[in-house]
């Protein structure tokens, strides 16, 4: 997190010049995203629940940012090698449109008891020195809700125009059902490994028909053995076969041709992908019609 490269840390919109002028402000908001599992500040929905993970994660009481807020305005102040950061109403609106780069579609990922069940190794913040609470996951739900009140107090004071832009920014995107894109819910991830959702039988007629030639290619963009490009190939036919992929989607376009709660990696097959246009080409290329009856139908 030290060193920002092309995949790590935040991006401001062009559009909302944003100038960092207190200490470590786009270094300390890049620590806080992680420390919450925060990919987008784009709706009033992800700002609150933003700030509710952060009450949650920082070891204080929660009238403390109540308090702040009513004594100088801030309602915390961050502890940075180069100063004190603090934070206010007007630096949140500041950090509405702000994403982490590659973040996937959504603004948060899970709900907030998913985030505090999966909080046993919690991103260690460098930005900043406040201290951090252990065992969030014993927090009760009494406390959760409160943090959540506290957290809307704030988001409250933001007017509605602050979010319409980020909002039609929205992209549709190919789903058996309508979704908002704001939480990742983890109970509609779909989990289908075929190396074992499916019989030998039908892996070894599947591996005969597609080929040991396609699935031992070799080049210098693909990664992965011949297994794994077995098992992403086999994921995309389930995919077509019941509704999560749209086969004439566009490979170049995957975010508008996949279900975002179905899971596929192209990079074992990149030689294909490189000479392919939509997801019906790897149908042909792979000869799905010929074995695709072998997968399971929800």
């Amino acid at each position: 997190m030290n060193d920002f490269d092309e995949f790590d840390g935040i991006d401001f919109p062009i559009e909302r010049s944003v100038n960092c002028i207190q200490p470590n402000e786009e270094q300390v908001l890049t620590d806080l995203m992680y420390l919450t599992d925060v990919n987008r500040l784009r709706s009033r929905k992800s700002i609150t629940e933003f700030l509710k993970r952060i009450f949650l994660a920082l070891d204080l009481p929660l009238n403390t940012f109540v308090d702040n807020y009513f004594s100088n305005g801030n309602i915390i102040a961050f502890h940075t090698s180069k100063g004190i950061l603090n934070l206010d109403i007007d630096c949140l609106k500041e950090w509405i449109g702000v994403w982490r780069k590659l973040p996937g579609e959504f603004d948060f990922m899970g709900t907030t008891e998913d985030y505090l069940k999966n909080n046993e190794e919690p991103f260690l913040p460098t930005s900043f020195r406040n201290p951090l609470r252990k065992n969030v996951e014993l927090l009760s739900c009494q406390y959760l809700k409160d943090s959540e009140t506290v957290a809307l107090f704030f988001t409250d004071m933001i007017e509605d125009h602050y979010f319409s832009n980020e909002i039609k920014k929205l992209k549709p995107q190919y789903s058996r059902e309508p979704m908002d894109f704001i939480c990742l819910e983890m109970k509609r991830i779909v989990r289908f490994n075929p190396l074992t959702s499916i019989s030998k039988k039908s892996l070894v007629s599947i591996q005969s028909k597609i080929g040991d030639e396609k699935l031992n290619a070799k080049d210098s963009f693909s990664c992965g053995d011949a297994e794994e490009r077995l098992r992403e190939i086999i994921r995309i036919a389930y995919g077509i076969k019941n509704g999560y992929i749209n086969p004439r989607g566009f490979l170049c376009d995957y975010n508008l041709s996949v279900d975002p709660y179905y899971f596929v990696s192209l990079s074992s097959m990149m030689d294909v992908y490189l000479k392919s246009r939509t997801f019906l080409d790897l149908y042909h290329y792979y000869a799905m019609y010929e074995w695709i009856d072998l997968l399971p139908q929800e």
